[in-house]
């Protein structure tokens, strides 16, 4: 998600991401990812998580010029990541399948 936002809103421009998450591993590894590519974490007050029942969704804002873009991860790439990991996938080669993924097939991007 974070090089996402990069990618659209300029990584060098200073932004505010709000993430919608379920507060529980593993859906809050999405946080650190957001925090270690955009810069944006919470003790620096440029990142606000909210807790939500199962949408992952982030919304990102700059302000000069104006520009915002939300990524929404798919309902049903949740669940297949879920369904794996319940059924003790290895996380590498889980993780390497997501990398290798395109975005629009992970998330709905609307900027």
């Amino acid at each position: 998600m974070g090089t996402i936002i990069n990618r659209i809103l300029s990584e060098n421009t200073e932004k505010h991401i709000t993430i919608k998450i379920p507060n529980k591993i593993p859906y809050t590894c999405a946080i650190d990812g957001i925090q270690a590519t955009t810069h944006c974490t919470v003790g620096n007050q440029k990142l606000t998580i909210q807790n939500s029942d199962s949408e992952i969704t982030a919304r990102a804002t700059r302000e000069n010029p104006r520009q915002e873009v939300t990524l929404t991860t798919k309902k049903r790439v949740i669940e297949k990541l879920m369904s794996q990991i319940r059924n003790d996938a290895e996380l590498e080669t889980l993780a390497h399948e997501i990398i290798e993924t395109a975005e629009n097939e992970l998330f709905n991007i609307k900027s």
